[in-house]
């Protein structure tokens, strides 16, 4: 299966989810097919990207395995997200 197929089958599959989820799946969808439009999805290792288009990446990957469309997940490492929190001072709400 290529990635366009299953980019086709997942694009299908978002469309009930709430509408923040089909706006973030189709934005990293639509940069994930510029990259690896024609490749065999058994094939794919990694992307370019941000973390959250390799998680989109990798939930499609997971979703084709159980879909019957690839017989093991291939091994993909995506970073964590270096996150910080601060919280504001009641001086610096305004």
């Amino acid at each position: 299966m290529t990635f366009d197929e299953l980019a086709d089958k997942f694009e299908k599959w978002y469309q009930d989810k709430c509408e923040n989820t089909r706006l973030t799946y189709g934005n990293s969808v639509r940069k994930l097919r510029e990259q690896l439009s024609g490749q065999d999805i058994a094939e794919i290792k990694s992307c370019e990207g941000t973390i959250l288009d390799k998680r989109v990446l990798k939930r499609m990957l997971h979703l084709a395995a159980e879909w019957g469309h690839l017989d093991k997940l291939p091994i993909m490492e995506i970073p964590k997200e270096k996150v910080r929190t601060r919280l504001l001072h009641e001086s610096e709400i305004e």
